[in-house]
């Protein structure tokens, strides 16, 4: 019997997301993501899963980025929309990218890859939007084993989409399909592993 799981969604908080207690969680990650990157201007940057578009806007704000993003619940979108006026936002699932081929110089994704269920489909969509020579950071939870493992358990349990993976595990996945590893920044809780496409 084939159980369907439960996905995570965000959007009944969306009004009060960035004041509430995911979002003053998050400012450390999108914090030390802006420290670490250097994102030339105009460059076509897709924040995928992008929330109410926090981070889209900082990117913007540091960088002068060609901005796009996309988020599976609407509530999220009008969100982000809202914040991010200059930008193309679009509602959409991570394995159905809802953009052109080869568009992309920069793909980001915050503290969402655990929760997508469909990850093969989504790397598969990345090598086809993303430019030769393109960027992915894929920047998530850091855990020590133990507990990452007991939080993988409990998620599996539950039935809830989600699991939480090392960098390696991650950059392995992408390796696969010829997009290669470019190094890791771990802070804390934080981890942004750097990928490229050759």
């Amino acid at each position: 019997m084939h159980i369907i799981k439960r996905e995570v969604r965000f959007g009944n908080r969306a009004d009060k997301y960035d004041s509430g207690f995911e979002g003053k969680f998050l400012r450390k990650f999108y914090w030390l993501f802006i420290q670490n990157i250097n994102i030339p201007s105009n460059s076509k940057v897709l924040d995928v899963a992008c929330g109410t578009g926090e981070l889209l806007k900082q990117m913007y704000n540091r960088f002068n980025i060609l901005g796009y993003g996309m988020d599976i619940d609407d509530r999220m979108i009008n969100v982000a929309k809202e914040k991010c006026p200059q930008m193309d936002i679009r509602q959409a699932k991570c394995d159905k990218i809802p953009f052109s081929n080869q568009s992309f110089d920069i793909i980001t994704v915050c503290m969402a890859f655990h929760h997508f269920e469909n990850r093969k489909e989504f790397i598969n969509e990345v090598v086809r939007v993303i430019k030769d020579g393109g960027q992915i950071y894929i920047v998530e939870l850091r855990l020590p084993e133990i507990i990452r493992k007991i939080a993988n358990t409990i998620m599996y349990h539950l039935n809830i989409v989600g699991h939480f993976f090392t960098p390696n595990e991650i950059s392995s996945e992408f390796e696969k399909v010829g997009i290669q590893a470019d190094g890791c920044v771990k802070e804390g809780l934080v981890q942004i592993i750097r990928l490229k496409q050759t």
